[in-house]
């Protein structure tokens, strides 16, 4: 399957999946209100499918330390600032089932709030880079400051 063809056939089967659940998907404000996101905005690679993207590509890195090539790039005209240019040629089930890893991990009950889907996936990001060069990570702490 092609990238356009991948991302197009994930942005289905996420708007499948969230209205199967019926997930109520929220984006939270600073002030702390929940505004309800509709389940089609999801599927737009200019709405929140970057989100959900970058979220199942951190899974996958906190397992096999490699990515699975999304391109996010920015895009003033959409949503977010930024849109899902490309993706890898790697198997649905390896989206899907990092995606539904991701979700499983932000949702609380019905609800799926697309702010602890960003917080998780920089997590888990984090957390793969570390796998790939702890030594590197080591040595940069290890390293003296500036001189005052």
């Amino acid at each position: 399957m092609k990238g356009s063809e991948l991302i197009e056939a994930t942005g289905k089967w996420l708007v499948k999946l969230i209205e199967t659940e019926r997930l109520d998907v929220v984006l939270v404000s600073p002030n702390g209100s929940q505004h309800e996101v509709h389940s089609d905005h999801v599927a737009y690679n200019d709405g929140f499918l970057p989100v959900f993207l970058e979220a199942a590509e951190a899974v996958w890195e906190d397992a096999t330390a490699c990515g699975f090539g999304v391109q996010i790039g920015e895009d003033k005209s959409s949503l977010l600032g930024f849109s899902v240019e490309d993706m890898a040629d790697v198997p649905f089930s390896v989206v899907a089932l990092t995606m539904l890893h991701a979700i499983d991990a932000a949702r609380e009950g019905d609800v799926l709030r697309l702010n602890a889907l960003s917080v998780n996936a920089a997590k888990a990001s984090a957390r793969a880079r570390y796998k790939a060069s702890p030594s590197a990570v080591y040595a940069d702490a290890t390293q003296p400051g500036p001189s005052p």
